[in-house]
């Protein structure tokens, strides 16, 4: 995670979007979730994340993470 921010810079803020229903295998149900970030310390000030998690009788499990930075990018 470390070199990802030095990448995408600091998540400072953030806003629930939506949720997606990203498909289903294997007893369970996999999901997307989609926030609005604001981001500090790199190239950009906004940005897209996206999680991946699933749900099982087990309980949830997070299988991806996801950071775009969008608009608002910096001056050098």
């Amino acid at each position: 995670m470390e070199k990802l921010a030095a990448v995408i810079g600091h998540i400072e803020g953030y806003a629930y979007s939506h949720a997606t229903v990203a498909g289903a295998e294997g007893g369970r149900t996999y999901y997307t979730l989609h926030f609005k970030v604001s981001l500090s310390g790199g190239p950009f000030s906004t940005g897209d994340l996206t999680i991946t998690a699933a749900r099982n009788a087990d309980g949830i499990s997070l299988f991806g993470l996801f950071i775009n930075g969008t608009t608002g990018q910096r001056s050098q």
